[in-house]
C-alpha cells in the first residue's frame, strides 16, 4: 500500500487471477494465469460486457450505515492493458448495489452499478486506456477516458501493465438501512 504507486495506501485486492501476480516490479507484459476453465455469468455484470464470463470473481456482503453517506474508493487494475484494449478482451469491473434511497424510499439501488466514472462510463479496459500497443513502448491509436488511466509498463511497485487512478464513490444513503454490496469482476 504505501510503497506503491496504484494510490492506495491499504484494502483488498480482488482478481480473475491469483492474487501474488499483482505483486510487482512490473517484468512482464503477461504476468497471470487463467484461474479456470468454467465460464460463468453474473447477470449484472454481463449487463455491461456480454462477454465478461471468464474467471469470475464476486464478493458480496450487507451493510447497515448509521451515516447518511458513504465513500468507497477503488482502483481497477488489469495485465491485459495495453495490449489487448479494443481487440475483443475486455476485463471489466462493477460495484452494484441495492437498498433504499438516501430519503429511505425502498428500491432506490436495485442492482445499481456505482463503479462508473463521473460521466457514467463504466470500468473496463476498452473504456479506461491511453489506446492499444505493446508494453513498453509508445501507444497508437486513440485513449479512452484517459485522464483515469495510469500507465504502468515500467512501474516498480505492481506488475499490472496498467490501472485507473483512485476512483472514488459516494453514495448518499438512509441511516440504520440494509444495503446489499456486490463487487464483480471477470475477464471479457
Amino acid at each position: 500500500g504505501t510503497s506503491s504507486n496504484i494510490g492506495m495506501t491499504n484494502g483488498a485486492i480482488l482478481t480473475s487471477g491469483a492474487p501474488f501476480y499483482a505483486v510487482g516490479p512490473n517484468v512482464s507484459s503477461g504476468g497471470g494465469t487463467q484461474r479456470t476453465t468454467v465460464t460463468q455469468a453474473d447477470p449484472q455484470l454481463t449487463s455491461i460486457e456480454p462477454l465478461a464470463t471468464h474467471d469470475l470473481c464476486v464478493l458480496e456482503f450487507d451493510i447497515v450505515p448509521h451515516c447518511s453517506s458513504i465513500q468507497v474508493r477503488f482502483v481497477f487494475g488489469s495485465e491485459e492493458y495495453p495490449e489487448y484494449v479494443n481487440s475483443g478482451y475486455n476485463d471489466v469491473f462493477g460495484f452494484f448495489v441495492t437498498g433504499p434511497s438516501s430519503t429511505c424510499v425502498p428500491g432506490f439501488y436495485d442492482n445499481t452499478n456505482v463503479a462508473v466514472l463521473p460521466n457514467g462510463t463504466p470500468v473496463s479496459i476498452d473504456n479506461i486506456n491511453n489506446g492499444n500497443g505493446n508494453c513498453p513502448g509508445p501507444l497508437p491509436g486513440p485513449c479512452t477516458n484517459c485522464a483515469y488511466y495510469v500507465d504502468n509498463c515500467s512501474g516498480t511497485t505492481v506488475e499490472y501493465d496498467g490501472f485507473t487512478t483512485p476512483v472514488i464513490v459516494t453514495l448518499n444513503v438512509c441511516p440504520c438501512a440494509t444495503y446489499h454490496w456486490k463487487f464483480a469482476l471477470a475477464d471479457a
